[in-house]
């Protein structure tokens, strides 16, 4: 899935240790709206599942005390944040069936505090 990210405040890059070192697994680009943070996590091709869960962790850790994070997922994503959340850093609000208008469903899960 494709999906044109507008109205970017934010744009950082994830890193993860690797025996090689440590290497950049992707990007995150958020819209920052008052205390509101929702971000769009893009990987690198090269990046393995632990690094995609390991950065998402430490990004979401960093930033979930300053603000409300809100990932809208769409349903190929689910079982991947349903997991991030049995960390303790995210928890799933439920089905938004429209929230993209793309005539998909979308799970949205919020930080925890």
């Amino acid at each position: 899935m494709a999906v044109l990210i507008a109205n970017i405040d934010s744009c950082d890059l994830l890193f993860a240790p690797t025996y090689r070192g440590t290497i950049p697994v992707g990007m995150v680009a958020a819209e920052l709206t008052d205390h509101r943070m929702n971000p769009e996590f893009i990987f690198f091709p090269w990046a393995s599942a632990r690094n995609k869960l390991e950065s998402i962790v430490n990004y979401v850790n960093e930033f979930r005390r300053g603000f409300l994070i809100m990932q809208a997922s769409p349903e190929e994503e689910w079982r991947f944040y349903t997991h991030l959340a049995k960390y303790g850093i995210l928890h799933r609000v439920g089905k938004v069936p429209d929230y993209y208008s793309l005539d998909e469903p979308m799970m949205l899960f919020v930080s925890k505090r």
